[in-house]
């Protein structure tokens, strides 16, 4: 068994009552209930993570634009900034 840290977490009156209910259904205790939670955030979020670097992975070579767009982009940025606001001041 992993060592056990103990640590204080504030919860809302209503937070925590929902938390013991679920517990005492469970036949469990409210510590464990919270290390469960926990590891299940954890978890979610690294997928959530992993999946944005697929997604980023994926996308590369996906368009075409100026060759020097990585070295340049601040510029192509402000070009496109004043391209917009020049169009929103003809309307």
């Amino acid at each position: 068994m992993e060592a056990m840290r103990r640590t204080q977490v504030q919860l809302t009156d209503e937070q925590l009552q929902r938390l013991r209910e679920l517990a005492q259904r469970q036949g469990r205790s409210v510590a464990d209930v919270i290390r469960e939670s926990v590891d299940s955030y954890i978890a979610r979020t690294e997928r959530d993570r992993e999946e944005l670097y697929e997604r980023a992975r994926n996308i590369i070579g996906k368009y075409s634009g100026p060759p020097d767009l990585a070295e340049n982009h601040d510029e192509y940025y402000v070009q496109t900034i004043e391209e917009h606001l020049k169009e929103s001041r003809r309307r």
